[in-house]
């Protein structure tokens, strides 16, 4: 077997195992809401990232709106 077939495997294995785990473990009151507190703050984090990425989405634009604009107005005179 070549090495990135047994790397994958490998890394196939282990996402089977930590995923049995996460099963299993979640049955565990305790774990099962550390596991909801997690997922809802990576949800927040999601959510926090989006909204600054579309800011500065609508930064860029109005800068090369400007650039445009300031552009026109130096080749109009």
């Amino acid at each position: 077997m070549d090495n990135i077939t047994g790397n994958k495997l490998l890394y196939f294995l282990a996402g089977v195992a930590v995923g049995g785990l996460i099963v299993y473990s979640a049955r565990s009151p305790q774990i099962r809401s550390m596991l909801a507190k997690a997922t809802s703050k990576g949800l927040k984090l999601k959510e926090d990232a989006a909204a600054l990425i579309e800011s500065i989405k609508e930064d860029a634009e109005d800068f090369a709106a400007e650039a445009k604009h300031y552009g026109k107005k130096q080749h109009g005179k």
